[in-house]
């Protein structure tokens, strides 16, 4: 009778373990994944080495997008919290935005980001603090570069990480280094 129990016991944690398991991933990868790693960009598995060409990067994005002309064109990503700068020159991708709240700009998304974003393996969210960010990636030299917002930079890709007054972050901004705009 007691290894019944024992037996009954271990499958029911090990059911509950791979549900919960199963739920954490799916959450995750509902939204668009971006992962910067020694200088390359991967979109949702499709890697992207400099320049970042627009025609692929928002076919790897995926969904539909509404197209701006500014001093840059923008692609806004409404249902994923996404917008992506194009060069005037066009077909380059000059920066990427990821927007964890509502912007005032009239180009910005209207959903917040919902997928993930990892800098060289490390995992950052809304909540990631700076500190942790600068321990954990001391390549990328994140500094102050004005209010609550951090630049970091490494192998031809800089990091904006714009943090809220309760030190949450706000939107991400990355994009490569030295293309003139």
């Amino acid at each position: 009778m007691l290894k019944i129990k024992l037996l009954s016991l271990v499958c029911f944690i090990t059911i509950t373990a791979s549900a919960v398991h199963a739920r954490t991933f799916n959450e995750l990868s509902k939204g668009p994944r971006f992962s910067i790693t020694n200088g390359a960009l991967d979109v949702n598995g499709t890697m992207f080495n400099k320049p970042w060409k627009i025609n692929p990067f928002l076919t790897a994005v995926g969904g539909k997008y509404s197209t701006k002309h500014l001093f840059h064109k923008v692609y806004t990503f409404n249902d994923v919290g996404i917008h992506v700068y194009e060069y005037q020159q066009g077909s380059i991708a000059n920066e990427v935005q990821l927007s964890f709240v509502k912007q005032k700009m009239n180009f910005a998304p209207k959903l917040n980001f919902n997928g993930s974003f990892k800098i060289e393996k490390m995992v950052i969210t809304r909540k990631t603090d700076i500190s942790k960010v600068q321990k954990s990636l001391p390549n990328y030299n994140f500094v102050s570069s004005g209010a609550n917002s951090y630049r970091g930079e490494y192998k031809g890709v800089y990091i904006y990480l714009n943090y809220s007054k309760d030190r949450l972050i706000d939107f991400i901004s990355f994009g490569t280094v030295g293309v003139n705009s």
